[in-house]
């Protein structure tokens, strides 16, 4: 980890959740729009992971190790001020 310049940004989702292919499609706009590490986390194949970070609903957002959205569609607009509010420094 490199610290603000190389954000991450991770969904944890559900292979039946119907909010999440949504949710995966505005973070990888994001992730190419802001050159974000981007990754997509199967919560029933990383349970432990996911339950370690308090993640048990779909879709999960994290920007940065920090979740920003839970249980819905996250709006473009609220995550790109996330973005650039962690990435200024």
């Amino acid at each position: 980890m490199d610290g603000a310049k190389n954000l991450k940004i991770e969904v944890y989702y559900t292979k039946n959740c119907p909010k999440c292919p949504a949710a995966k499609q505005i973070c990888k706009e994001l992730a190419k729009e802001f050159n974000l590490e981007y990754s997509e986390i199967d919560i029933e194949e990383n349970l432990i992971d996911a339950l370690q970070k308090g993640i048990a609903s779909a879709p999960t957002v994290l920007i940065d190790g920090k979740i920003v959205s839970r249980s819905s569609v996250p709006e473009k607009e609220k995550l790109i001020k996330i973005i650039k509010g962690t990435s200024n420094g």
